[in-house]
Formats: C-alpha cells, sequence, structure tokens
C-alpha cells in the first residue's frame, strides 16, 4: 500500500509494479482486455455459475475447496478492472 510521505510519482509506480507482479502484465494492456466488457461479461458469467456450483455440491468436503478456489480465483480477476482505476487515479495526481 502506498505510504503518506510517498510522491505522486512514487504511489504510481508502486502500483504500477504491484500490477505487473500480481499478473504479468501491465495495467495499460489488461485495460485494454477489460475495455469492451466481453471479458469482464464472461467472467461475471463463469463467477456465477462457480458460485451456482459451490451452493449446489453435493459434497463440500471433497469438492468444496476445488470450487472456492475457481470463486476466488474469477473475484481477483473482475478486480482488476478497480485496480487500473487506482493507478490510472494516481496517474492524474501527476
Amino acid at each position: 500500500m502506498p505510504r503518506h510521505n510517498q510522491t505522486p510519482e512514487d504511489i504510481k509506480e508502486t502500483l504500477q509494479d504491484r500490477f505487473k507482479e500480481c499478473y504479468g502484465i501491465d495495467a495499460g494492456t489488461a485495460a485494454v482486455l477489460f475495455n469492451n466488457m466481453a471479458l469482464k461479461t464472461m467472467l461475471e458469467h463463469m463467477y456465477r455459475e462457480t458460485m451456482e456450483g459451490l451452493l449446489e455440491c453435493p459434497n463440500l468436503a471433497v469438492d468444496g475447496p476445488r470450487i472456492q478456489g475457481q470463486a476466488q480465483l474469477l473475484n481477483t480477476l473482475l478486480e482488476i478492472p478497480k485496480e487500473i482505476e487506482q493507478i490510472q487515479t494516481a496517474n492524474d495526481l501527476d
């Protein structure tokens, strides 16, 4: 997380570095993937299906952790646009 004594440039660089470390691509490239909303729509659909699968899972002890892992991954991917927005906001501070 950004520290209070960081300059806007430091904050922007920290956010960009963290994003690239987490996702393997820069935020600008990721933004292109989400611009037309098709990827977000697809991920939202997959997330809903996964959550339904979790609710209907006959054996949570066996299949629950796998399904929860899928849901967590999809939720993380759905948060990418918010992270991109944070980086863009930091860019606006320049």
